[in-house]
C-alpha cells in the first residue's frame, strides 16, 4: 500500500482518484499499488508497438503488447471476430488471423 498525504493528491505525476481522497480519514488517504498502475497513462508509442507478421504465432501476451491492447479491447475484439486458437491452456493469435480480422473490418466500416 502507498500513504498519501491529502494535501498532495499526486503520486508520480498521477493524480489520484476524487473518491479516494475525499473517503480519506484524517486527511490520509490508502491506495494499493494496483490502483496506481491503473492510473498510469498507456504506453502507446514506436518502442511498445510492434508489427503483426502474417507468417507468426504470438503468445496472447506478447500479441497484447505488441498491439498495445488491454484485455477489454481483447475481449471486443474476440466477440468481434478475431480468432484465438488454444492449446494446452495457453492462448495464442496467428498473426494471418489478425490481418483478416483488420480486413473484415475495414469491410464492414465501408459496407461492403
Amino acid at each position: 500500500m502507498l500513504f498519501l498525504n491529502r494535501d498532495r493528491p499526486i503520486y508520480r505525476g498521477f493524480f489520484v482518484p476524487l473518491f479516494c481522497i475525499e473517503s480519506a480519514v484524517n486527511g490520509l488517504c490508502f491506495i494499493t499499488q494496483m490502483e496506481v498502475d491503473s492510473m498510469k497513462p498507456k504506453q502507446d508509442t514506436s518502442d511498445t508497438l510492434r508489427p503483426i507478421e502474417d507468417a507468426s504465432v504470438y503468445p496472447m501476451a506478447a500479441f497484447m503488447r505488441h498491439v498495445g491492447w488491454g484485455r477489454h479491447a481483447l475481449k471486443q475484439a474476440r466477440q468481434q471476430g478475431l480468432r484465438v486458437v488454444k492449446v494446452s491452456g495457453r492462448c495464442f493469435v496467428r498473426g494471418r488471423d489478425f490481418s483478416e480480422f483488420l480486413g473484415g473490418l475495414s469491410e464492414q466500416e465501408s459496407g461492403l
